[in-house]
């Protein structure tokens, strides 16, 4: 199957359950980085490991703005700042679909991952 943000964070819990990770983190452009957290603490919380995985996300290794990249399985081909737009746009998508998980589940999750809860 075509593998995409979603699939990719479902491997990776079904890998860090079965290993007993307590801790992850997630690296990625950083104009993938605010989907790619989500998309992961809302399997968390689908598959009931968002009280038992804490999941940081970090940046790769910076790259200039203006360089015209493929993103997203090879359909979008843009300068790197103009994937904001398509990404957040993705995210509203997902959350009127419900496959994104709100805003409020993720600063709860965050909230717990930083112990504030």
């Amino acid at each position: 199957p075509l593998a995409h943000t979603h699939t990719e964070a479902e491997h990776l819990l079904r890998r860090a359950r079965g290993e007993g990770w307590t801790t992850i983190i997630l690296v990625a452009i950083p104009v993938h980085q605010l989907r790619a957290l989500m998309d992961t603490v809302g399997v968390m919380i689908r598959e009931n490991l968002d009280r038992t995985i804490r999941v940081w996300n970090a940046v790769g290794t910076p790259q200039p703005w203006t360089d015209e990249v493929v993103h997203s399985q090879g359909v979008l081909r843009a300068r790197r700042f103009e994937l904001v737009k398509p990404e957040l746009e993705r995210i509203v998508r997902y959350w009127a679909k419900g496959n994104m998980p709100t805003a409020r589940q993720v600063l709860d999750y965050l909230n717990w991952r930083d112990g504030l809860s």
